[in-house]
């Protein structure tokens, strides 16, 4: 069995999502301050804000993604708790 590295999110669930949406995130903001910088191996690209921002909202739709999931699977197991079975006679 492969173990895959996890967060706990707000409710206390283990989240695989969210471990890789907060290390596409910070590899983002790392990048976005070091371009243009010189180093040994060359000079690291550019990035300006549009790049930053388009990077930034498909990072952050995965994440808003599994949040809109995980209330709508919430809201569909509370209203088959409530609801009382039909008896037919």
């Amino acid at each position: 069995m492969r173990a895959v590295p996890t967060l706990c999110d707000s409710r206390g669930k283990q989240s695989v999502t969210l471990f890789f949406v907060s290390v596409s995130w910070l590899v983002l903001i790392i990048k976005f301050v070091a371009s243009g910088m010189e180093t040994p191996f060359g000079t690291i690209p550019e990035m300006n804000a549009a790049d930053f921002g388009l990077a930034a909202v498909g990072i952050l739709g995965a994440w808003v993604g599994r949040e809109y999931t995980e209330k709508q699977t919430q809201k569909r197991r509370s209203n088959n708790e409530r609801s009382e079975p039909e008896f037919y006679e």
